[in-house]
């Protein structure tokens, strides 16, 4: 399996969650709303309503919007571990 369910999937500027595994040259299904946790540089603090991006680079949200894709809101605060 080429995508585990539960990866961040970037399509262009559209970002989504794999609900399955999807295979490689196999078609599958993301999910683009609801609550997800997912990986944050752990020194960075993330107060609630902030608007997040998806790092292709580093792999993990980040509040920069410089060349990256919008993946959501925090709902809740994350401070640094």
């Amino acid at each position: 399996m080429d995508i585990a369910p539960g990866d961040v999937v970037v399509l262009n500027k559209l970002v989504g969650v794999a609900k399955f595994g999807i295979y490689a040259g196999a078609r599958g299904s993301i999910t683009v709303s609801g609550v997800f946790c997912l990986v944050k540089d752990p020194t960075t603090n993330i107060p609630a309503g902030t608007i997040l991006y998806w790092s292709e680079i580093s792999h993990h949200v980040i509040k920069n919007q410089y060349q990256h894709s919008m993946i959501g809101i925090s709902v809740e605060d994350a401070p640094p571990s």
